[in-house]
């Protein structure tokens, strides 16, 4: 594989890579996964409600026992209040049988005893039902039904008492009522005592309960109020340190990188929103350092191809031989663009058609190709036919699978090619083909730059023709200047009197024509010689200095200097001396001979002129001839002059 097939192309596909290391995110530490704001906010939010719940649940919790407490307070009392009333009703109904007795009234005392039995068993009744709701074990209902016992008992004496009173027995009542009050008024007032204790201890239990019901009911607000302020401004707090902060590192790295730092990364956040959102600032700056390095390297590129497109054009605008430049911009595209193969294209026709025929072409494959006259036709099923006959690039970024091509066995490792119109003047001229050994090597931006070396090759090609052709025209018109002038100064020596010149010293011989062969030698070198001992037999000259008198490139003559010692040099100021004077001499015998011509036109177009004049004098035909062959004579010294008119056919019948 060739050198050049070996180097990558010019251009490049794809992201480029990103020269040394760059930095990269802030790694997170450990595996601990990011709080989320909003599972802060809704944390808190959740924290703050619940403690609300918690705040009302205990309030309501604390409510009911103070109702239950207030309420255990007003049984309790109402139990204590029914014991003492069954007390006093016992107690009145015992000095109601006490006074009865004693007045030995039967029907009063009747009616005084029921009376105030019938007390006894309201407030005995009321006793039983504030007790109802007491389990059956508790000391209250104990006492209760034990006196329950005691007033039964006392229900049934009684009884036996009125039975007694109405059988007007007085004695017996006394003695049962004696034995009523005795035995049953003690046990009365010791059970009546006792569930007064009780209930009077169960009160103070449940106003215990009451006051701490009303204390917790104080104070769980007021510890609920806390926590909730706590939580909120922790909250606060914590919110604004884990926004706050991120925020403020995100604005100065964005300030940064804006000011083209473009190394700067954004620390990772535990907080889970700017956690992703530091991840994805870092990934953009990657991303944006990535394209700035490529863009930097892409405009690195571009500005070789336009300096190499520049190269080009610079050494094209220096050569003006159309197969030296065709040879120079082929190689120096090949060198500078590192292609695989550069070929040029002229277009000329053969047999009515019009074929690129390839002029320059590098390395071997481009020396095989020119030496085999390969060429291929414009129009043809080739990327150069298409290009130069459509006016436009044709570019292959995969050769195998581009079906208009000419698949050239002398370039077997071309995988792309690109084939550029030469342009000059809006007129196609040739074409370039550009092939690399990469596939896609040419993109849009390449084949522009690629374009822009191809217009100014065209152009320059085309000035190159231009000048061979100005130049072949100025030569053209340079020898015909020469001739012109040898033909006028041979005319001008034929007619001229006397064309040699010699001056010398007093007392020197003439030269006469000894001169001559040194004057032939100097004519035919067309440059100033020299002459030592010069090959002349006139005594006592023997070094002469001979320059030619030179017109436009023409000899006209020579001026030849003689000196009469023999080891005379002459020396370079002695031949520029005489080169500028012989120069001086040319021009000032070219000016006389002009002038001398011109007296010889002035005098032709002044005898025309009289002629011409003396023929217009009269309008009959004999006249005229006569008139002309008479002055014609006259002016040139002619003895005969005969002149004869016809067309020399018959004449037309009548």
């Amino acid at each position: 594989m060739s050198e050049s097939a070996k180097k990558p192309g010019f251009a490049t596909r794809g992201p480029a890579p990103i020269k040394g290391k760059r930095r990269g995110p802030a790694p997170i530490k450990g595996k601990r996964r990011g709080v989320s704001v909003r599972l802060l906010l809704m944390g808190s939010s959740f924290v703050i409600i619940f403690l609300l719940l918690a705040g009302t649940v205990l309030n309501y919790i604390f409510v009911f026992r103070l109702a239950q407490a207030s309420k255990a307070v007003g049984e309790e009392m109402e139990r204590a209040n029914a014991a003492l009333e069954v007390g006093r009703a016992t107690s009145d109904l015992f000095l109601v049988l006490a006074q009865e007795a004693s007045s030995q009234d039967a029907v009063d005392f009747a009616q005084s005893v029921r009376k105030a039995e019938q007390s006894l068993i309201e407030v005995e009744k009321r006793l039983t039902e504030s007790a109802a709701s007491l389990p059956v074990d508790d000391p209250v209902r104990i006492n209760l039904d034990r006196l329950a016992t005691r007033t039964a008992d006392i229900h049934t004496l009684i009884d036996r008492v009125i039975v007694r009173v109405d059988a007007g027995e007085w004695w017996y009542v006394e003695q049962l009522v004696r034995i009523i009050v005795y035995r049953h008024r003690i046990s009365v007032i010791e059970l009546v005592e006792q569930m007064g204790n009780s209930t009077s201890e169960r009160r103070r239990d449940a106003e215990s309960d009451v006051d701490a019901a009303r204390l917790m009911l104080q104070v769980v607000p007021i510890v609920v109020g806390l926590l909730v302020v706590g939580v909120v401004v922790g909250t606060a707090f914590v919110t604004h340190r884990s926004i706050s902060k991120p925020v403020e590192r995100l604005t100065d790295a964005a300030t940064r990188l804006a000011s083209g730092r473009l190394e700067e990364r954004v620390p990772i956040e535990r907080i889970d929103e700017f956690r992703r959102l530091a991840v994805a600032f870092n990934e953009m700056t990657d991303q944006l350092e990535a394209s700035y390095t490529q863009l930097e390297q892409r405009v690195a590129e571009r500005t070789r191809g336009l300096q190499a497109a520049a190269a080009v054009g610079r050494a094209t605008t220096s050569m003006l031989d159309p197969d030296q430049l065709l040879r120079r911009v082929v190689n120096l595209a090949r060198e500078r663009f590192d292609l695989y193969y550069v070929g040029l294209f002229l277009l000329e026709s053969d047999s009515g058609r019009t074929f690129a025929v390839l002029r320059a072409g590098t390395g071997e494959a481009g020396r095989q190709m020119m030496a085999q006259g390969h060429r291929l036709e414009v129009g043809g099923d080739s990327m150069i036919g298409q290009c130069t006959s459509m006016n436009e690039a044709r570019v292959a970024l995969d050769v195998g699978e581009e079906a208009v091509r000419f698949d050239n066995p002398l370039l077997p490792q071309t995988r792309s090619e690109l084939a550029l119109p030469l342009v000059a003047r809006g007129r196609v001229i040739g074409a370039m083909t550009v092939q690399s050994v990469k596939e896609s090597a040419f993109d849009e931006e390449y084949i522009a730059v690629l374009q822009t070396m191809a217009d100014q090759v065209a152009v320059a090609i085309n000035n190159a023709h231009l000048f061979a052709e100005a130049r072949a025209a100025l030569e053209e018109m340079a020898a015909t200047q020469r001739r012109y002038l040898g033909q006028a100064w041979a005319e001008y020596t034929q007619t001229a009197e006397e064309i040699a010149y010699e001056t010398m010293r007093p007392g020197d011989a003439p030269l006469g024509d000894a001169i001559l062969p040194e004057i032939q030698q100097v004519v035919e070198r067309r440059s100033t010689v020299a002459l030592q001992n010069a090959s002349h037999t006139l005594a006592p000259l023997h070094s002469a200095l001979i320059s030619p008198i030179a017109l436009r490139g023409e000899i006209i003559g020579a001026l030849g200097v003689h000196a009469d010692k023999e080891d005379r040099q002459w020396s370079d100021d002695d031949v520029a001396i005489i080169e500028a004077v012989v120069e001086r001499m040319a021009l000032a015998a070219e000016n006389i001979r002009l002038l001398e011509d011109t007296q010889r036109r002035a005098v032709r177009e002044r005898l025309t002129s009289e002629v011409t004049a003396r023929m217009r004098e009269t309008l009959d035909v004999d006249t005229v001839l006569q008139t002309a062959i008479r002055e014609i004579g006259e002016v040139l010294d002619i003895a005969r002059i005969k002149v004869r008119m016809g067309t020399g056919k018959p004449p037309m019948p009548e």
